[in-house]
């Protein structure tokens, strides 16, 4: 039986790391938290309000072993590393309409910084019903 991927409803120490502008009709936002498991996700949502078809996620699945590394070699406990991943990733909080675009290219700063720190992780895709894919 395949696995149900997890949506940022199901992450445990969630933290919203970047998000695009609401008002739009696509919304994308990126989140960092836990499984059920204690892996570390790092989830690109994307949200369509006018075509639900188009709903889909993307995400980096860091092991909780690859967790613990990274959490020790950036000297913060565990249950802070979400918050840390968002803090580090603050500057981009000063674009001011945010797009999509911005969303995405956030989502590979954070996996290209997770490279630099040795981490091995996963990409993982839940595609849309049409098969839309968000990055």
């Amino acid at each position: 039986m395949k696995r149900e991927l997890p949506i940022s409803d199901d992450l445990i120490r969630c933290v919203c790391v970047f998000n695009s502008h609401e008002d739009f009709s696509v919304y994308e936002a990126i989140y960092v938290g836990y499984d059920d498991n204690l892996n570390l996700v790092i989830m690109c949502e994307h949200i369509d309000y006018d075509e639900p078809d188009y709903d889909c996620a993307t995400y980096a699945l860091l092991s909780k072993h690859e967790a613990v590394r990274l959490a020790r070699r950036l000297k913060v406990t565990l249950l802070n590393l979400p918050l840390e991943i968002a803090n580090s990733m603050s500057e981009w909080d000063e674009i001011v309409c945010p797009l999509p675009s911005d969303i995405r290219n956030c989502f590979k700063e954070i996996t290209e910084c997770l490279i630099y720190e040795g981490c091995h992780f996963r990409i993982h895709r839940k595609p849309a019903t049409n098969g839309y894919i968000t990055c």
